[in-house]
């Protein structure tokens, strides 16, 4: 279901060594400072697991009794697709499996303070899709849909089609105010009709966008240009460093 209320982040700290999740917690909340947020931490990843939490961010451990850190978000994975992933280590050598989790940061535990601070800066670039964005569906009023459920959104007939993760939904408004509101979150018009996020863009051509869920949409010729330039400073903007 979409989001009626207010959106908070919601972090969880996984780790069997108390000294850092003590760390971590105290550096996750004074990054955030005056933001609403729900930090809860973790002695175990199956502990984690138990607690099936609807968490957007996860700072986690690799080597950890039980299942260890990467066991711990892949199996996470299968509950919630859509998070944030920091891990910690004190090997930094094999940081090369990140890939199989899509970590965005690891940080060497040895320097903490100022990795973490890194990671957490530029994570609140991506962080910001998880807010939510009003909508007046046609018949049933205004709803709140999460930034990141959104593929793209159409203009059909002075109408809004809001292309999401849960399906469509007809809606009033004009496509150009949702583009200023969408701009520095990773939306592109590609069209006069379209307008996308790269995001959840998985390939595209001076005619088509294809996204992740295997929907397209047009992109003008005319603005193909633009959208490659912007489809990359938003995909260096949120890449692992």
């Amino acid at each position: 279901e979409y989001f009626r209320g207010d959106w908070f982040m919601n972090i969880a700290i996984i780790d069997d060594e108390k000294l850092w999740r003590n760390m971590a917690h105290k550096l996750v909340q004074n990054h955030y400072a005056g933001v609403d947020i729900n930090i809860e931490e973790f002695e175990s990843g199956d502990s984690f697991l138990e607690r099936k939490g609807n968490f957007d961010f996860v700072l986690v451990d690799i080597e950890m009794p039980g299942k260890d850190g990467f066991e711990t978000i892949k199996e996470y994975k299968g509950i919630k697709q859509e998070f944030i992933t920091i891990i910690f280590t004190t090997h930094m050598e094999i940081s090369n499996k990140g890939y199989f989790v899509d970590a965005f940061r690891y940080i060497n535990k040895d320097n903490m303070e100022a990795e973490l601070k890194e990671a957490l800066t530029s994570a609140d670039v991506r962080l910001e899709t998880n807010k939510t964005l009003s909508f007046n569906e046609l018949g049933k009023g205004n709803i709140n849909i999460r930034i990141c459920d959104i593929f793209y959104i159409e203009t059909e007939a002075r109408k809004l089609i809001v292309h999401t993760f849960n399906g469509e939904l007809k809606c009033s408004g004009k496509i150009s105010q949702y583009e200023e509101e969408l701009e520095n979150v990773g939306f592109f018009r590609s069209h006069k009709c379209y307008l996308v996020n790269m995001d959840k863009v998985k390939r595209f051509s001076s005619s088509e966008a294809e996204f992740t869920d295997g929907t397209t949409a047009y992109v003008s010729s005319r603005r193909y240009a633009e959208m490659k330039r912007k489809y990359l400073e938003r995909k260096r903007n949120i890449s692992c460093k």
